[in-house]
């Protein structure tokens, strides 16, 4: 899952071989998250990569150096944010767009050193060679500030790198796994209500809508952001989704999320929905040309297991996905 925080309030899928870390077990799924959580063990578990100061050299050479922002995130400087995967990639992806060096690895610039940062944003004259990619799963009326959390450093994300930014609303994930069904409640087609469906997938289609106020509040690019629901755009991204059901199959995914044969099909299916928005080519009016830029995934912890099936089943195959962690119980914000 992409979304907003580690600790997720969303619905419990059953876990699969989940390890206890010491006298409390710990429990973190796309789904679910609790016990004492061991970030380090974390890290390990979901293959990710710590943080470096150095790597955060590298971020503030391409962000802050190039005058796009005065200072890296607060999230990046209090270690919010403390992982990632293949980070190293954009930074060398934007040092090659922007025509600079990657600072020294022996020369700590602790935030003063090496070139001042530029006196007005440099923006090179092709395309940023990145995107960012998150999401939220409307299931309430209106989102916390644990929500809010990875759209607030998205949005600092994408005036540090002045990139295009996708926003995916699962209004469809929601309903497979929290809606509801009543045949005594079904329509007919006749009667004074002939459209009744009997199911409440409308109202996460709603939600959607009602969601995407909070979200858009973070202050996005309003010309590079690109927000939309799973119900209207899923058919646009249909070919992706159908080449990620080739590359994996049905035990890769019930090992992961822990589904089993009482599972809906719509939770074996739609981790590749959810993947989709991961291969640039699924939004050939958003990025243009033929979807080669690199995807950045802001997101939580209980994102990993994911990430970690998705890379190692279909990665480098069909596209590049970064991804960078959040951690789910740090108060410090």
């Amino acid at each position: 899952s992409f979304h907003a925080s580690a600790r997720r309030e969303e619905e419990a899928a059953p876990a699969a071989d989940e390890a206890a870390t010491n006298a409390d077990d710990m429990v973190v799924t796309a789904f679910a998250v609790s016990g004492n959580i061991d970030y380090g063990k974390l890290v390990e578990k979901f293959g990710s990569r710590p943080l470096t100061p150095y790597l955060l050299r590298r971020l503030e050479n391409v962000t802050v150096k190039r005058g796009t922002v005065p200072r890296l995130h607060r999230f990046l400087r209090r270690e919010i944010f403390f992982s990632h995967r293949d980070i190293e990639r954009i930074c060398e992806l934007l040092e090659r767009w922007y025509g600079v060096s990657p600072p020294p690895e022996d020369d700590d610039m602790g935030g003063g050193g090496g070139d001042p940062p530029a006196a007005e944003p440099q923006t090179p004259a092709t395309p940023c060679p990145i995107y960012l990619y998150t999401g939220r799963g409307p299931s309430s009326a209106a989102m916390h500030l644990g929500h809010l959390v990875p759209f607030l450093f998205t949005a600092w994300l994408q005036r540090a790198f002045r990139c295009p930014l996708v926003i995916q609303m699962t209004d469809d994930e929601k309903f497979i796994f929290k809606g509801e069904y009543s045949g005594d409640n079904a329509g007919d087609g006749t009667g004074g209500q002939p459209d009744r469906t009997g199911d409440d997938l409308d109202r996460f289609a709603d939600l959607t809508v009602e969601n995407a106020k909070d979200i858009v509040a973070c202050e996005f690019l309003k010309d590079r952001t690109f927000l939309f629901s799973d119900l209207d755009y899923v058919g646009r991204m249909y070919p992706n989704i159908v080449r990620i059901w080739k590359a994996v199959t049905t035990n890769q995914v019930n090992g992961i999320f822990g589904f089993d044969g009482g599972s809906n099909i719509g939770k074996v299916a739609f981790p590749a929905v959810q993947a989709a928005p991961s291969f640039g080519s699924s939004f050939p009016n958003v990025l243009g040309g033929g979807g080669g830029a690199a995807g950045l995934a802001p997101g939580g912890g209980a994102a990993g297991n994911f990430y970690h099936l998705l890379a190692a089943c279909c990665g480098r195959r069909y596209y590049y996905c970064c991804k960078m962690y959040r951690e789910g119980r740090r108060g410090d914000l």
